[in-house]
């Protein structure tokens, strides 16, 4: 990092001594690699220099704010210095694949941290969906959290959440897909509407990228060490649609259950066979319920990827009556979108065979 930019993000703290007054600094403050797979003989440096003698500990936050790791050194001289960190935690396991920040701290009152004073800005690139090769492709200037999205022009519904804020390295990139739609119930690889959108912003400059990239957002499931959260140095104004404001347990899109009254008929794929007005139930599971329900909403459905239904005020569990007599015998999909008002989507599509009285024979 250049001395100016550090200097001016640099914690300083003033003592008198018999010279006189003295600045305690972290300066120069980098890491590398910038991305480490944590397996034997791997490992990132963070590197820095003081100004003078002090005690250091080396803090790292993942991306909840909880603290996964601490290392700390006793009289580390004046001058440049180094701590590594091999991608344990404090109960010496390998951290998911994830992105990490960290923290430098010296002397206890000297403390250098970047995750509030860069980042977050908004990435503009653009992204290629190649069906021969069934891959995603963008590239990325910096290192970013990446939402990849699929839907269906002409105002279609959102069909699936291909990556779910995920962090990503600076450069060209390729995400796979198997085509399906969240449910798993629509081949839409090939589908002549395919809409893609990507949305990204970047990371802080004190993140270290741990692991192979993973295609979701993963965290340590029992921390057995004392609890300690990173405490934010700057708030930014609240914006709508910001992901970069939320927190990580309320980022992102999510599956919601769409179902269908019990008893149903079905063919031999198990696909229900309707006629006439159904209740169509839509809920969300209990990890996202509460989610759903802090924030304002409304609900969407579509058929066939028209738009059928709206309802501006979201509430769970909802209940809706599909009307199928206006549409002709045969294979439907019923798709329906809860969108939040931060941005934040719930996302379903369930497969139905519509058989009106006169027709006898089960396609």
């Amino acid at each position: 990092m250049m001395k100016s930019v550090s200097a001016l993000i640099a914690a300083v703290v003033f003592s008198a001594t018999s010279m006189g007054v003295y600045a305690l600094e972290i300066e120069r403050v980098s890491h590398a690699p910038a991305q480490f797979i944590p397996t034997k003989g791997k490992f990132t440096n963070i590197n820095f220099a003081l100004s003078e003698k002090a005690d250091v500990e080396l803090k790292v936050f993942d991306d909840r704010d909880k603290l996964v790791r601490r290392i700390a050194r006793k009289d580390l001289a004046a001058g440049e210095q180094t701590i590594p960190w091999s991608g344990q935690d404090e109960a010496g396991h390998t951290v998911p694949a994830e992105a990490y920040r960290y923290t430098l701290t010296a002397n206890t009152t000297v403390e250098h941290d970047l995750s509030d004073l860069t980042g977050g800005e908004t990435v503009r690139s653009k992204i290629l969906w190649n069906s021969d090769k069934m891959q995603f492709e963008y590239s990325l200037d910096k290192p970013s959290r990446v939402l990849i999205r699929v839907g269906l022009e002409n105002h279609g519904p959102l069909m699936a959440t291909i990556r779910n804020w995920v962090p990503r390295q600076a450069g060209s990139h390729i995400e796979r897909w198997d085509g399906k739609d969240a449910s798993g119930e629509l081949d839409l690889s090939k589908h002549p509407k395919l809409v893609v959108s990507m949305r990204a912003y970047t990371l802080s400059q004190n993140t270290i990228l741990v692991g192979p990239e993973p295609n979701q957002v993963s965290f340590i499931r029992a921390m057995t060490w004392p609890s300690e959260s990173r405490k934010v140095k700057k708030k930014p104004v609240k914006r709508m649609i910001a992901a970069q404001q939320q927190s990580a347990e309320t980022r992102g899109d999510y599956l919601v259950n769409l179902n269908l009254p019990e008893g149903l008929k079905t063919d031999k794929h198990g696909v229900p066979i309707v006629t006439g007005h159904i209740p169509v139930m839509l809920d969300v599971d209990e990890k996202h319920r509460t989610i759903a329900l802090n924030r304002r909403s409304e609900t969407v459905f579509y058929i066939d990827g028209q738009f059928t239904f709206e309802n501006e005020v979201g509430f769970l569990p909802m209940a809706w009556m599909l009307d199928t007599t206006h549409l002709n015998n045969g294979e439907h999909f019923l798709s329906v979108n809860l969108r939040g008002y931060e941005g934040n989507f719930g996302l379903a599509t369930r497969k139905i065979i519509v058989q009106h009285p006169r027709t006898s024979k089960v396609p």
